[in-house]
């Protein structure tokens, strides 16, 4: 069978859909798509890919029929959005699962490419309907992607366990601008989502005890959910619809992703992220949207269209009563395979002494 890689490339070649490519030493490496401003793989030098990807997609004899459909798909890898939920993508909080739908304006959008050997730039201008108001906005979004080293690369007691484990990690830095005057009463965000395999668990360190907010689900959901004085753990199998919310005092500015991919061979997913309890984080409940705040959001699917769950942040708000028109995202994400106890030992260098030895909730 070829590699997930190659795969990727070719169902992108099949279906006429552009892409870009960066690449390490070790033939490993990153693909970015326009559409939503993806990095859609991220790869080791096996070639397999740490983000989930649809199935069509990932099929080189379905992925021309499927990308033709109209309707918004979920493609999977690391996608930038604009946030609130709330306001973009729920025509009528009434009815919000009867009135969802992805603004075409920022997904797939209309981004153009930049690219050479160690960037990739996506700039798109965008109108966006702000349903509760009634009203749009103009804002721009500019994002910039390139690989990123080891971050444990300087630290000499890690050397001999981290010649067993493959890395790739890429840093982005992301702005959103107003392009036009907007109201006062709105405000925006961006919201960056990496789409995750089942089988594993999002770890979010934690500076003091937490609490998480059920965005929506229902009876069962919270059985993925695991809440201690070090950490928030959510479990993802991709068969059950639930959404969690985390305020900014809670979280470190980071979470982590572990999974066991079979034949004693680990993954780990780390996303690095800025956060500021002072700034004004906007997206809200779709129940309650005075209740302002969330900052970190885990997110597991229903397994209609596979088995996946989201890693998801939102940045400070611009416009609104913030005072600002721009804000300048950076974020990295490390990625990291190889056996068992090496990837735990990276997981507690970089989310914290003993988040990994717990007990994982998942089977």
């Amino acid at each position: 069978m070829a590699k997930s890689r190659e795969r990727l490339t070719q169902s992108l070649n099949n279906a006429n859909q552009s892409w870009f490519e960066l690449t390490t030493s070790d033939s490993g490496g990153l693909i970015c798509v326009p559409a939503g401003a993806r990095v859609l793989g991220l790869f080791d030098s096996l070639g397999e890919n740490f983000f989930w990807v649809h199935s069509r997609l990932d099929d080189p004899t379905q992925s021309r029929a499927f990308m033709q459909t109209p309707e918004w798909k979920n493609i999977g890898g690391d996608r930038t959005w604009v946030g609130p939920e709330a306001d973009l993508h729920i025509g009528d909080l009434a009815n919000p699962w009867g009135t969802i739908a992805v603004p075409a304006s920022v997904d797939p959008g209309n981004y153009v490419v930049e690219c050479d050997a160690t960037r990739i730039r996506m700039t798109s201008q965008m109108t966006v309907q702000i349903h509760r108001v009634k009203t749009e906005c103009d804002i721009v979004i500019d994002k910039t992607v390139r690989l990123t080293p080891n971050p444990l690369r300087r630290d000499v007691t890690a050397q001999e366990w981290l010649k067993k484990l493959d890395y790739v990690g890429y840093d982005q830095m992301t702005t959103i601008s107003l392009n036009s005057q907007a109201r006062p009463d709105v405000a925006l965000c961006l919201w960056n989502l990496i789409v995750l395999p089942a089988g594993g668990e999002i770890i979010i360190p934690v500076l003091s005890p937490a609490s998480a907010r059920e965005l929506f689900g229902g009876p069962g959901g919270k059985e993925h959910l695991r809440i201690n004085k070090r950490s928030i753990r959510f479990y993802i199998d991709g068969r059950k619809q639930y959404k969690i919310g985390v305020r900014p005092e809670f979280v470190t500015g980071r979470a982590g992703y572990l999974r066991s991919v079979g034949d004693g061979v680990w993954t780990l997913v780390v996303r690095n992220f800025a956060v500021n309890p002072s700034a004004e984080y906007v997206d809200v409940p779709w129940d309650d949207t005075t209740d302002l705040g969330y900052a970190v959001e885990c997110y597991n699917d229903s397994g209609e269209t596979g088995l996946f769950g989201e890693l998801e942040y939102h940045t400070p708000a611009i416009g609104g009563g913030t005072g600002l028109t721009t804000y300048l995202d950076c974020s990295q994400v490390w990625a990291f395979r190889g056996e068992e106890q090496p990837i735990r030992t990276v997981g507690e260098r970089l989310l914290g002494q003993g988040l990994l030895t717990d007990h994982d909730i998942g089977g």
